[in-house]
């Protein structure tokens, strides 16, 4: 509906064969003719031996990407857990929009929540922001549903003590039992 290019990305983390990359090379644009059949008319497809977040970073800067779509990391590994898996990775450091895609969830028409990091330290995040907004506001206009805009910062030194310190007693305990 927006006219978009799709580009479908295969990571394979720690496949060090030529012959499994070759092989899902040679599988995945069978995807091509159904993401045609539904409207999308610019489709191509990619293998990415290699870290997976980081590939998938490197993608979409050569094709100058809006929004990743990932799903989430079922079955993850206790490395994964320890040192940030592919969405974590993903969700920090892709220089656009990232969308989770939660695995076996189906969309609920809940809301769509756009998690914006505003240039408060004058490292340019403004423009970023303003593309993940845009997106959330046409996801949500396209699934009629509303839209939810979130803004977490740090508060440096003793003035996040002292912000702790007005918080009510019985909203702490609220939070911490939640």
């Amino acid at each position: 509906a927006n006219g978009a290019r799709l580009c479908v990305a295969r990571p394979l983390p720690r496949v060090k064969s030529r012959s499994v990359v070759d092989e899902v090379r040679r599988h995945l644009p069978r995807l091509v003719p159904w993401f045609e059949q539904e409207g999308v008319c610019q489709v191509s497809t990619h293998v990415l031996p290699g870290t997976p977040y980081a590939e998938i970073i490197r993608l979409a800067i050569q094709e100058n990407v809006d929004l990743v779509i990932v799903s989430d990391e079922t079955g993850r590994t206790m490395l994964d857990t320890v040192f940030g898996g592919t969405v974590a990775n993903l969700v920090q450091k892709c220089p656009c929009a990232v969308w989770v895609v939660k695995h076996n969830c189906a969309y609920s028409g809940g809301g769509v929540l756009a998690a914006l990091d505003f240039d408060v330290e004058g490292r340019g995040k403004d423009e970023l922001a303003g593309k993940v907004l845009s997106l959330a506001a046409s996801v949500a206009a396209a699934n009629g549903t509303c839209l939810h805009a979130v803004h977490i910062w740090n508060v440096p030194g003793s003035e996040g003590e002292m912000l702790k310190s007005e918080i009510p007693n019985e909203t702490k305990r609220e939070i911490l039992l939640s």
